[in-house]
């Protein structure tokens, strides 16, 4: 079990290590951060729940339980994130009273 859960770090390495290394593609990176930082948070969601039960020791497989389910999360919310177009702007001038104007950005 201790080797899955290695493995798993090993991973989560890996995919944060590529993710800050390769800038040329912002979807690639967006998507493999999101699959590391699930993977870490699920993990860590998995050593949590480690304090609730009646015999941690024999309960590891929890870690490596809630890194799975985060990295199926990550990678879920990586896709979702990688096609998303991006939001189109729509500016206009808004008149104050003072004579001034304000430029407004809204984005959707």
């Amino acid at each position: 079990m201790r080797f899955f859960g290695a493995c798993i770090s090993a991973f989560a390495i890996l995919v944060a290590s590529v993710a800050w290394s390769a800038p040329q593609n912002d979807k690639l990176r967006t998507f493999l951060k999101s699959a590391g930082y699930g993977t870490l948070i699920g993990a860590g969601a998995g050593a949590a729940s480690l304090a609730f039960v009646e015999d941690p020791g024999n309960k590891t497989n929890n870690i490596a339980r809630g890194a799975s389910l985060g990295l199926y999360v990550g990678i879920g919310v990586g896709i979702y994130l990688a096609t998303q177009t991006e939001p189109s702007n729509f500016s206009w001038i808004a008149p104050m009273k003072d004579g001034a104007a304000f430029h407004f950005i809204q984005r959707f």
